[in-house]
């Protein structure tokens, strides 16, 4: 299989990354069933590959293109910095209150609110890409921004403090 080389600017990575991260948060990378015909066609180089990327692929090739990007880009904006802040300490408090295996709710990106879905986290929380909080949860191959999941019982989740 050919390696492609492909110039892009800042918005048209961003755009690549939202698409790439949309089409695995909604299930079209492990479930081709669920997926239009175009949208299959495209990622089967109309059927000409026998498979499209899985969500391991699409999680390995976003991580790809953010290492990439980094070493391109040196200079930070006070846009992306103040991101970057939040998006830490929403992961800090995140991974301080709440261990691996807490019970949550994550939604889709679709009409988030429309399908809450039952889970429990199987990560810790990250920042990826120096800008969004991510977690990884249980049904869901790749992360799923801290912003679509609610923790289940906050009040039962207790915090290990040193004594």
């Amino acid at each position: 299989m050919p390696n492609y080389t492909l110039p892009i600017n800042e918005l048209e990575h961003a755009t690549l990354m939202a698409a790439l991260r949309f089409y695995q948060g909604n299930g079209l990378a492990d479930n081709p069933k669920k997926r239009p015909e175009l949208i299959h066609n495209i990622a089967t180089c109309d059927g000409t590959l026998m498979a499209a990327l899985s969500g391991g692929g699409v999680d390995k090739l976003c991580e790809r293109m953010n290492f990439l990007t980094r070493q391109a880009r040196p200079r930070v904006t006070k846009t992306l910095q103040r991101r970057l802040e939040e998006a830490t300490k929403l992961v800090e408090d995140f991974n301080r209150d709440y261990p691996v295996g807490t019970e949550v709710v994550y939604y889709e990106l679709i009409d988030p609110k429309a399908r809450p879905h039952p889970s429990k986290t199987r990560s810790t929380a990250w920042v990826m890409g120096g800008h969004s909080a991510m977690i990884m949860v249980d049904g869901v191959s790749g992360g799923v921004a801290l912003e679509h999941i609610e923790v289940k019982n906050p009040k039962q989740i207790q915090r290990i403090e040193a004594d």
